[in-house]
Formats: structure tokens, sequence, C-alpha cells
């Protein structure tokens, strides 16, 4: 999908948070609207919804995590009878033609829940790599699988016993842990995002004034306070004080400073708003597009009598 769009007219840069389910996208409006982005991502087979808060991402990956576990629950109760039967067939390779057919038939017997239920979403996803032209683990996974039982149901007909439904019974089921694990890693993720969302303060404390007010009311050249032990609301430039700043809110390493609404300030300081809102550190952070700009606090010893400032790396 990042790819296509990317290579629209007029889009200038195009890219897709696998976490959050979500698109950035910025185009030139004389050459490209909204219209051709979203026939864009529905020719990928996706569509355009308004976008979900964290709240509402977070309950999506948790039913699809109970969901999945269910297929996989399925798959592996009906795949270890599937096994069964052809593990008899590998240990009495001796056995006789007609009780060794039924076995063999058993065997597939038990292997159509784990390929109806539990492969469902793999073939559909399959057909929907062929629609769009690409090769993807679902369409690969799919053909093996599909070729695997082709030629066990036509070994049944001729009144073979060799059968190989415990092999797409296999495939199926890895496949299903492997998006198990993916879409619990995807809900692992969102949840640290929403701590880090529910860290950062909504009002500050604009320089002068007694009473705070909502971060949305902040605008650039605004000063605010940031108190000792507080979150930085803003991104900016500290004009008065010194303090040292935890930078693990956007990096996840202790130690350092950075500005954004990080958090553990050890003095108070005075900062003039750079950037608010969604533009400022904390929140380009969570984008997780590497390309934007951090900035990072330098601290000045009082007896050195200059100004704190943000240098750009």
């Amino acid at each position: 999908l990042e790819s296509r769009l990317q290579r629209l007219d007029g889009v200038a840069e195009a890219g897709v948070h696998f976490v959050t389910a979500s698109a950035l996208v910025r185009w030139d409006g004389a050459r490209c609207d909204r219209d051709r982005i979203a026939a864009c991502v529905g020719e990928a087979g996706y569509r355009l919804i308004e976008r979900h808060d964290l709240g509402e991402t977070a309950a999506r990956l948790a039913a699809a995590t109970r969901m999945l576990a269910y297929r996989q629950a399925i798959a592996l109760f009906f795949g270890m009878f599937a096994m069964g039967a052809a593990w008899i067939l590998y240990a009495e390779p001796d056995l006789d033609r007609a009780s060794a057919w039924w076995i063999a038939f058993a065997s597939g017997v038990m292997a159509l829940p784990v390929l109806t239920f539990g492969g469902a979403t793999m073939f559909r996803m399959g057909v929907r790599s062929v629609a769009l032209r690409t090769a993807s683990i679902d369409l690969l996974l799919g053909l093996s699988t599909l070729g695997t039982v082709a030629l066990s149901l036509a070994n049944l007909v001729r009144g073979e016993p060799n059968v190989y439904f415990d092999a797409a019974a296999m495939l199926v089921t890895l496949r299903l842990a492997g998006q198990l694990i993916e879409t619990r890693v995807r809900a692992n993720a969102t949840a640290a995002l929403q701590s880090i969302e529910e860290l950062a303060p909504e009002f500050a404390r604009r320089v002068d004034e007694d009473q705070a007010v909502p971060i949305a009311a902040l605008a650039i050249g605004d000063r605010v306070i940031v108190d000792a032990g507080a979150v930085v609301t803003i991104d900016g430039m500290i004009e008065r004080g010194a303090s040292m700043v935890d930078r693990a809110l956007l990096t996840g390493e202790s130690g350092g400073c950075r500005a954004g609404r990080c958090i553990g300030c050890t003095g108070c300081c005075r900062c003039c708003a750079r950037r608010c809102g969604s533009c400022t550190g904390k929140s380009v952070g969570r984008s997780l597009y590497r390309d934007r700009p951090l900035h990072q606090l330098q601290r000045v010893h009082a007896d050195q009598r200059q100004d704190v400032r943000l240098r750009r790396q």
C-alpha cells in the first residue's frame, strides 16, 4: 500500500504505520486529491475510514486477538487428529490397503475444519494478492496448502492411501500462530502508546498568568512555565532556567535530555513555544517517522550565564 501511494502523481510523501493501521500522506492539491487517494487505497484491498483513537484501536486488536486464538485452538485440536492418523500410516507401511485408505480418509476429515475455518483468512488474503498482482506470504502458503490437498484427494480417488492432509493442516496452523503473534505485538505496542499519551498533561501555565490553559489553546510564541518534575508540554526554546529532562518518553532510553512533552525536569524553566499540539516531539515520536527532526536540550551551568537552547540534531 505504501509503495502504491508513493507512486501516485502529486504525492510527495506517504508512509503507512503498521501498529495503528494508519497512513500519513502529503500531496499537491493541484495534482492529487482525497478521492484519488481513496481509490488507490481501495485498489490495494483496503478502505479509508475515520481515524480511530488509540482506545478504539486497542479494542479492535483485542477482538482480533481473541478470534485468532479461537481459530488457533480449533486448528490445533483437529490438526492433532489429522496428524495422528497420518502417523499411523507412516509407522505401519505394511497395513492392508483398505484399512490404510480409511485412515487416510479420516485424516482428511480431521483436516477439514483446519482448512476451512482456520485457513479462511489466509486463502482470502491470497486471493487478494492475486488481484493486486503481488506475491505475499498468504499467497505462497495458500498455493502450497491447496496443492497438498489436491494431490491427497487425487490419491484418495485412485484408492491410494498416500495423503498429506497433515502437512496442509500444519501450514495453516503455523500461519495462524504467526498472525496471532503479530496481532499481540501490535496490541502491546498500542498499549504502550496509550501509556505514553496518558502521561501528556492537558493544561499548561503561561508566563504571568495564574490559571492554566488547555494545551490546545497554546500558540507559537507563547511562553510557558515548566516546573521541576513537570512534563514539558511544547517544543521550544528555553529562555530562562536550566533543567535535565528524561528523554525516555521519546527514545525508550533513560538519561540525556529532550524536549517535547518529556518528563522529569529537575529545575523550573521558562520556555517559548516553537511547536505545539500534534507538532510536538512527543506526537512526532509517536508517529514513528524517523525522518522528522528531534530536538535536544543542552544543560548549561549557571556560572556560564548562558541560555539553555534547543539544538537541531
